[in-house]
C-alpha cells in the first residue's frame, strides 16, 4: 500500500536459497537473515533466565536490523521498489 518495503523484506527468499544451498544468494536478499534463528535462541534464554543481559542483547539486534533497514531504504534496496 505504501510502496515502502518492510524492515525484513527478503528474510523468506534468503532462507529458502540457504536451504537449496545458495548461500551467496541468501545474503544478497537479506544479509541480517542469520540474526533470526539466534533472536529467538535468545529470547527463549531471556523468557526462562530472566537476565538483563539477554534483553540487553535482544534490544541490540533489534537496532541492528532497524540501523541495516535504513541503510537499504537509503541505497533503494538492491532490487528496487
Amino acid at each position: 500500500m505504501t510502496n515502502i518495503p518492510c524492515p525484513c523484506c527478503g528474510m523468506t527468499r534468503a532462507f529458502c536459497s540457504l536451504l537449496s544451498g545458495h548461500m551467496t544468494r541468501a545474503f544478497t536478499f537479506h544479509a541480517l537473515f542469520w540474526l533470526v534463528p539466534v533472536f529467538f535462541l535468545i529470547l527463549v534464554l531471556y523468557l526462562v533466565k530472566k537476565k538483563r543481559f539477554y534483553l540487553k542483547l535482544l534490544l541490540s539486534m533489534g537496532g541492528i536490523n532497524f540501523l541495516y533497514y535504513l541503510i537499504r531504504l537509503i541505497l533503494g534496496f538492491p532490487q528496487g521498489f
